[in-house]
């Protein structure tokens, strides 16, 4: 078999492995080294190329080599995807939730304890808050309101249930 034939064997291959998958495996031919494999993939609406550093020479043992190498790369690269995709879905669904809302919904079965610090904070914080606003600031100034206005332990209670549905919500 002459390496041409060999090569467009490889080639085929290659494009046949990328159905009903999202990264597809693609060759471009090089001027010197045979055909270059590379990733191609959208990933937030933007066209992704990464170039493997694995080539089809026309050598047989190389290129299966090569093309097994792609396939691993690819199953690495997706799952990777997967996960950001995912990641960047958490995010955005807590910067349009509310989080005293997502607290509510989580205390109403719960004892009077968890209403009486759900009724602190929307006394503290009478609008609408979003995931996005709770920082550092917004804890600390909560704290000195509750000191302010509750017992030192009535105080501490209502801040540390703040924090375990913050680290829940998560």
């Amino acid at each position: 078999m002459t390496k041409n034939i060999r090569i467009d064997k490889s080639l085929k291959k290659l494009a046949a492995s990328n159905t009903g998958c999202k990264i597809k495996i693609r060759a471009k031919e090089t001027k010197t080294q045979g055909f270059s494999i590379y990733l191609d993939f959208y990933f937030n609406r933007q066209r992704n190329y990464e170039f493997l550093g694995l080539y089809l020479t026309g050598d047989q043992d190389h290129d299966s080599t090569s093309i097994a190498h792609a396939y691993e790369i690819r199953k690495i690269r997706e799952t990777e995807i997967s996960y950001r995709a995912a990641g960047s879905q958490a995010v955005s669904w807590k910067r349009k939730s509310d989080f005293k809302e997502y607290i509510a919904s989580i205390t109403k079965n719960k004892n009077r304890v968890w209403k009486a610090m759900l009724y602190a904070l929307n006394s503290f914080h009478p609008d609408p808050l979003s995931f996005i606003e709770l920082d550092r600031h917004f804890a600390e100034s909560f704290k000195e309101y509750l000191l302010e206005r509750y017992s030192r332990s009535t105080a501490w209670t209502y801040f540390s249930l703040l924090n375990k549905w913050i680290l829940c919500s998560i």
